[in-house]
C-alpha cells in the first residue's frame, strides 16, 4: 500500500504546512487543481479524510491527518540525516543541538572540542524554552524533563544544586542552618510562581514559594549568579555554575541541617533513527563520562 501513497505525501505535507491548496501548489510548481486531485486520491486510498473543509473556514487537519503528517515529517528527517551521513562519509558531520542556557554555556560548551575530536561539529542553540523537535531544525535536545512522547530520552547527567551567598551577605545577615531559618532570609529566585527545586526544599518545613516574605526575581541563572555575588541575597544554583566561585572564596556554600537541595537530571532526547542514535552515543560518551557535576 505504501508504494501507492508515496507519490501523494509531499503534496499532502505542503498543503498541511501552508494550510492552503494554492500556496502548496506554488511551492510544488503545480496547479491548485492538481494538488487537490492528489489529496483526493490520497484520501480515497486511505479511506478517511485528512482535512476538515468548510466554506470560508481555515483548512485544518483531522486527527488522523495530523498523525500522518507527524509520521511523514519524522520519516523525512530520518532520510535527510541518513543522506547527510552518506554524503559526508568519514568526514566530520554537523549536527544541531538545543540545550538549557546555563548547562549549555558552562558545561557543554567547554566539552565541544572533545566532541569534535570524535567527528561531530555541534551547532549549539541555547534556550530555556523546550523546543518541539518534530517541527524544528534541531537533531537532538538536552532537557531536564523527558516529557515529549515519541522521543527517546536517554539519561545524560545529574547536576547537584547548592545554596550560596556572598561573604558580605553572610557577615551582614548570618547564615541559615535549617529550611525554616532560610525562609526568613532574602531569597533570589528565577520564578516567583513555580520552581521544582525551591518547592521541594521549602516543603521540608511545610512552606511554599508564596509564603516567602522577602524575595527578588532574577530571570536566569547568570542574573542570579551576579545578584548573589553582589550580596543581594541567597540563591540556589547548579554546582557547575558556582564551583569555581566557591573554590576561590567569592561565594559560600550553605549546608542545611534538615534538608539538601534536590539534584536536577538532564536527558538527551531525539527521535529514533540510526543516525540520531550514533550521534547520541558520541554526546553521551563525551558529556556523561566527564566528572560528576
Amino acid at each position: 500500500m505504501i508504494r501507492t501513497l508515496l507519490h501523494h505525501l509531499p503534496g499532502f505535507a505542503a498543503v498541511a504546512r501552508h494550510a492552503s491548496f494554492s500556496k502548496a501548489a506554488e511551492e510544488l510548481v503545480l496547479t491548485q487543481a492538481g494538488v487537490s486531485y492528489q489529496i483526493r486520491q490520497l484520501e480515497e486510498r486511505l479511506g478517511f479524510p485528512l482535512f476538515i473543509r468548510g466554506h470560508g473556514q481555515p483548512l485544518k487537519l483531522t486527527e488522523r491527518g495530523a498523525l500522518l503528517l507527524e509520521e511523514y515529517r519524522l520519516a523525512e528527517k530520518s532520510i535527510e540525516r541518513t543522506l547527510d551521513m552518506i554524503r559526508v562519509g568519514s568526514e566530520r558531520q554537523r549536527i544541531r543541538v538545543t540545550a538549557p542556557v546555563d548547562l549549555g554555556s558552562c558545561y557543554i560548551t567547554p566539552r565541544l572540542p572533545q566532541i569534535e575530536a570524535r567527528g561531530l561539529i555541534v551547532d549549539l542553540h541555547l534556550s530555556d524554552q523546550p523546543v518541539a523537535l518534530v517541527d524544528s531544525r534541531f537533531d537532538l535536545a538536552v532537557r531536564n524533563e523527558p516529557n515529549e512522547e515519541r522521543l527517546v530520552h536517554e539519561p545524560l547527567l545529574t547536576s547537584a544544586n547548592v545554596l550560596v551567598c556572598s561573604r558580605a551577605y553572610a557577615d551582614a545577615h548570618g547564615i541559615p542552618d535549617t529550611v525554616s531559618t532560610l525562609a526568613r532570609h532574602r531569597l533570589l529566585l528565577r520564578n516567583a510562581e513555580r520552581s521544582h527545586s525551591w518547592g521541594d526544599l521549602l516543603a521540608v518545613a511545610g512552606l511554599e514559594l508564596a509564603s516567602l516574605a522577602d524575595t527578588r526575581v532574577l530571570g536566569n541563572s547568570f542574573a542570579l549568579l551576579e545578584g548573589v555575588r553582589a550580596g543581594l541575597g541567597i540563591t540556589l544554583l547548579p554546582r557547575y555554575l558556582v564551583a569555581e566561585q566557591i573554590k576561590l572564596g567569592r561565594l559560600l556554600e550553605i549546608p542545611l541541617a534538615d534538608a539538601k537541595p534536590a539534584a536536577t537530571g538532564f536527558y538527551l532526547s531525539y527521535y529514533p533513527s540510526v543516525t540520531a542514535r550514533l550521534w547520541a552515543a558520541v554526546l553521551l560518551d563525551c558529556l556523561a563520562s566527564a566528572d560528576a557535576v
